[in-house]
């Protein structure tokens, strides 16, 4: 019995035949006619040669699916020809009627996950929401049995066809087989979704997952026959969540804690970092939870039991038995889409000394009534349509701390927005609403940007340079002048030797920090007031930088003046980065 007629015998559907024979051009995937095709000519193939290994990277059915004079076709790059042969016309009529649910996908090749109907459910919820997206991609997670499945079915093959029972199993064939659903049914779902099929470069992810009733069950008989004890599954982190108050949502942020602690240091002005895992497109195929929590095994678990483990030991133990019949097949359940996220940026003044950057929450309770954050997303979710967002920007300034001049940058980074296709003239408009809805903040030059230039954000933090100018008072029987104030001018370049402050010592470590004055000068207001214009280094505490936090920062203001000096207020006057570009009303048109 050939390889082919081997599988199709212990229940394996024609598709997944062409899989385990090591098919990876599903253009041949489609119709009825197209599979039968294919199979003969590896049958054809197989009694000329004997028997082949069709797994192998050199066999002659590698150059069968991929002939030199055409390039490769997969999901991701389908020619509109090819596309054509992708589909569901006769599906149900040649391959759907009185079928015996496939050992190996569990019938996702089959009509049970290919059929018009299954597809348009699943494509139900992003036609629903209505996205301005012009591509997507399909994204799905298989059961982990299917997984098991396939390990067992490719050992009996390979001992079937070669008779060579040393070989080590290598990777399981889940990926091929999403890959030919992919490319089975996208020709299907773009007509109703009325968008181009784009793989891995699509705007929006259609997400679903394949319920195997029996998944558990199978996983643990089969685990156990091949002898494997360990652990089931890698135990999760849990990721911090902080209340975002314009979404009533918990948004999920690794980085950031839901206490003061992120209110109180802003003069500082450490950049705040953009963390990839919270801002990178999931991969839907591997972090919805069927691939898990449903049966207690992980796919990785799976895959490192399996590969590397020798055909013989395999056959052995888990015998074509093991291999029943479903008594039913998987289902297909919808998820939420996920679109790419959309990056405004712009820049922000902040006029109030009671607004904090981002929501400050402590235990639950909001500190700060509002926040530059909600106050500017409360115009932008709307108008993009989007659950909720993240807000990035060049560093922040403590709560009673005033952001002025040209503004600090910032970037939204809009999560799963349904409308993102903004002109300038529409971000105009939008940012004229923001600027007349509060008198606390106002924004400008508002654009769209890629992901990748917000990276100026984070990076060259050590390059950054920041202006602040300082309301100062003198204490003590002296009186300020312009000679008093002579030990302020010219004195710079200057390193600061800053420990860390006092007041944020609870939650940073004990260190010593260099930082660079660049330049200082200081004006009188009265006798007792003076102003200070400073020009540092990012992260110089400047508030510790006039009182000397106790001789924790040396040289300060009250050292190089010898009388003691506090702050009473402070401006960020100018963060020296000149992003994102300007925007001016004729670019606006």
């Amino acid at each position: 019995m050939n390889g082919v007629d081997f599988l199709l015998s212990v229940g394996s559907c024609r598709r997944c035949a062409l899989i385990h024979c090591g098919v990876r051009n599903y253009a041949y995937f489609g119709s009825s006619s197209c599979v039968d095709a294919k199979l003969d000519e590896i049958r054809r193939s197989n009694r000329q040669f004997g028997a082949l290994d069709f797994n192998a990277p050199n066999s002659f059915t590698s150059n069968l699916e991929t002939n030199q004079d055409e390039p490769q076709i997969t999901s991701l790059n389908l020619k509109p020809s090819d596309r054509e042969l992708i589909s569901n016309d006769d599906m149900e009529e040649g391959m759907g009627q009185n079928q015996t649910i496939c050992v190996s996908c569990i019938g996702l090749l089959q009509e049970f996950g290919c059929s018009m109907e299954v597809i348009s459910k699943v494509c139900e919820r992003a036609l629903a929401e209505n996205y301005d997206a012009t591509s997507f991609s399909l994204n799905i997670s298989l059961p982990v049995s299917m997984s098991v499945r396939g390990h067992v079915l490719a050992a009996h093959f390979s001992k079937h066809n070669l008779g060579d029972t040393s070989k080590v199993l290598g990777a399981g064939v889940t990926t091929a087989i999403k890959d030919a659903w992919k490319a089975i049914v996208s020709s299907v779902a773009a007509s109703i979704l009325k968008k181009r099929y784009a793989g891995d470069a699509a705007e929006l992810s259609v997400p679903c997952s394949a319920v195997y009733d029996a998944d558990a069950q199978e996983c643990a008989a089969v685990m156990s026959l091949i002898g494997y004890s360990g652990p089931t599954v890698k135990r999760q982190r849990n990721r911090r969540q902080r209340f975002y108050k314009n979404t009533k949502k918990f948004a999920v942020n690794n980085n950031e804690e839901t206490s003061n602690e992120n209110h109180t240091t802003a003069e500082e002005d450490l950049d705040s970092g953009l963390n990839d895992s919270n801002f990178a497109k999931n991969d839907q195929d591997d972090t919805m939870k069927s691939d898990d929590s449903e049966t207690g095994y992980s796919r990785q678990t799976v895959e490192t039991v399996f590969s590397g483990r020798t055909v013989e030991l395999v056959t052995r133990l888990c015998p074509l038995t093991t291999l029943s019949v479903p008594q039913t097949s998987i289902s297909l359940v919808q998820e939420t889409p996920v679109r790419e996220a959309v990056y405004v940026a712009g820049r922000y003044c902040k006029y109030s000394r009671e607004l904090c950057q981002t929501p400050w929450v402590v235990n639950g309770v909001q500190k700060c009534s509002e926040s530059v954050e909600e106050l500017i997303s409360a115009i932008i979710l709307p108008a993009f349509k989007a659950p909720e967002l993240k807000f990035l920007s060049s560093g922040r300034e403590d709560v009673d701390v005033r952001c002025v001049g040209r503004g600090r940058p910032f970037a939204l980074c809009i999560l799963n927005a349904r409308t993102a296709s903004h002109p300038p003239r529409e971000l105009r408009r939008l940012q004229e609403v923001i600027n007349s809805s509060t008198p606390h903040i106002s924004v400008a030059h508002l654009q769209i940007v890629d992901k990748e230039s917000t990276s100026v954000l984070r990076y060259n933090t050590e390059n950054k340079v920041k202006n602040y100018c300082a309301l100062c008072l003198v204490r003590g029987d002296v009186i300020v002048t312009a000679e008093f104030l002579q030990p302020l001018q010219g004195c710079t370049p200057l390193v600061v030797m800053q420990q860390t402050p006092l007041r944020v010592l609870h939650r940073r470590p004990l260190l010593t920090r260099p930082r660079t004055l660049h330049a200082m000068s200081a004006e009188r207001v009265n006798d007792k007031f003076f102003k200070v214009h400073v020009r540092t280094e990012a992260g110089m505490y400047v508030k510790e930088l006039v009182h000397g936090d106790f001789g924790r920062t040396t040289p300060n203001l009250s050292l190089l003046l010898a009388y003691p000096v506090d702050i009473v207020a402070l401006d960020v006057t100018n963060v020296e980065l000149d992003w994102p570009k300007e925007v001016t009303e004729d670019d606006a048109c």
